[in-house]
């Protein structure tokens, strides 16, 4: 499945994807390395994609970016959301080891998310198997050091009996708001990249608006479906969940809030 996805692509992806102001010539290989990374990676077939793209930063032993690829059905205009991660070494003679992981984190929860991936680093060039996404907030990716064991996805923890489910309907009306924001996001997205023409700086602002949109329809949708709590019980104090593992470092976020370089 990675074999087609090879070092050049993943350094191509994060360099173009940190440049602040990249040239339309520039920009248009950016597209291109990140697009043939999803080729290598997710089973697209005859979906259209659609992409938000995060590099790791220029100062770190691993380089590397987290794709958060939007497939939309031609023949249903359906959408998902799949997440894979492509991850070099930055010096030509090095190479991966370790493990990496991919967590989601609720927006609004008091644990730490749980693990949606985890794998062990080898070889020049490491892409992870595609993750559903569709219904995750904050995505993280997180590296630890060669001795450390590789992180189980923590035990599903029962619902409180201070909270209530949602029901069918309730989760049907949210996916359907959900599906309906995300397209008119698109169209929106669409419609200032047309207006934006040649413009660097007017494309890049696009981008960056449609990518908050996405998120605020991810954040919107995740709250819509989180169980409800019953009023007029106390609810015992949440407890954070433990760590991947104590040596995992995170080098990607997509909460805005996380420092980038």
């Amino acid at each position: 499945m990675t074999a087609a996805v090879t070092r050049e692509m993943v350094l191509a992806a994060a360099t173009g994807l940190r440049a602040g102001d990249p040239a339309t010539a520039d920009e248009a290989a950016t597209d291109r390395a990140v697009r043939a990374i999803i080729a290598g990676s997710v089973p697209v077939g005859t979906d259209l994609v659609d992409y938000t793209a995060y590099p790791t930063s220029d100062d770190v032993d691993v380089i590397g970016v987290l794709i958060d690829a939007t497939l939309t059905r031609t023949d249903t205009v359906q959408t998902r959301s799949l997440a894979t991660v492509a991850l070099a070494p930055a010096d030509d003679d090095a190479t991966l080891d370790g493990s990496v992981l991919v967590r989601g984190l609720p927006m609004d929860a008091a644990d730490g998310g749980r693990t949606l991936h985890s794998s062990s680093l080898s070889g020049d060039v490491h892409v992870t198997a595609p993750v559903d996404v569709s219904e995750t907030g904050v995505l993280e990716v997180g590296l630890t050091s060669g001795s450390a064991a590789e992180a189980a996805a923590p035990a599903p923890v029962a619902p409180a009996p201070t909270a209530r489910p949602r029901t069918t309907a309730e989760l049907k009306a949210a996916r359907t708001a959900y599906d309906a924001a995300v397209k008119k996001a698109r169209t929106k997205y669409a419609k200032a990249r047309k207006k934006a023409g040649k413009s660097k700086r007017r494309r890049i602002a696009a981008k960056k608006a449609y990518d908050t949109r996405r998120a605020r329809a991810k954040a919107t949708y995740r709250a819509a479906i989180a169980d409800v709590p019953v009023v007029g019980i106390n609810s015992p104090p949440a407890s954070r969940s433990a760590p991947a593992t104590a040596s995992s470092v995170t080098i990607i976020s997509t909460d805005v809030a996380w420092p980038q370089a």
